[in-house]
């Protein structure tokens, strides 16, 4: 009686048996076949962006098919979702609003179990937004203010508040920001009390 364990590289054969004493080797028994099913080959490189948004969807990553693989298994980043391609070797994944960075991984698998595992780390950009309002009783929009994002005193970005006063930076790394405007909009529609709240928010004074 024997026990036998089957290495990663293990093909199938034959087995055989004789038994043996001081005087030698008996006769060798039948040949009992054994079938060795093989493990699926080792996971590809992962195609498909390695940086994107919050909210980003209909994003694609894909390996090439797998030796001996009948399926596989996707791991991703929290806040990122399969949407479409579950257990084939090409996905969709959707970013949610909230999705943070992480590694995307694959194996392939089969009944016999997993290959080698293939990563791609991600890096997921959030949003930066915000309302710029005249300092009055109805908030009016503060249309056309140019904004400028700022990161360690050095501007990296910049863009214009639209119709509602509305600004948006897409994309960025985790760190700390700073953000100037500056407007050179008349004063038209403006009190004297609205125009000293402008300038001391502008001037850092107020919020």
């Amino acid at each position: 009686s024997i026990q036998v364990s089957y290495s990663t590289s293990a093909v199938s054969g034959m087995i055989t048996a004789a038994g043996t004493n001081t005087c030698g080797t008996g006769t060798v028994s039948s040949s009992f076949p054994v079938t060795v099913n093989v493990l699926p080959g080792a996971a590809g490189i992962i195609t498909g962006p390695a940086m994107v948004q919050q909210g980003q969807s209909g994003v694609a990553y894909s390996i090439a098919a797998v030796l001996n693989a009948t399926g596989y298994t996707w791991t991703l980043p929290v806040g990122a979702t399969i949407v479409s391609g579950t257990n084939t070797n090409s996905i969709i994944v959707n970013f949610a609003a909230n999705a943070q960075s992480g590694n995307i991984t694959v194996t392939g698998t089969n009944g016999c179990g997993n290959g080698s595992v293939s990563t791609l780390a991600i890096s997921v950009g959030f949003n930066i937004n915000g309302t710029y309002t005249y300092n009055n009783t109805a908030n009016t929009p503060l249309d056309y203010v140019k904004v400028v994002l700022m990161l360690n005193g050095n501007s990296i970005d910049s863009t214009t508040t639209n119709l509602s006063g509305q600004y948006h930076f897409a994309g960025k790394q985790p760190a700390i920001y700073t953000i100037s405007a500056s407007t050179s909009k008349p004063w038209s529609g403006v009190n004297g009390t609205d125009a000293i709240k402008i300038q001391r928010h502008f001037a850092g004074l107020e919020i």
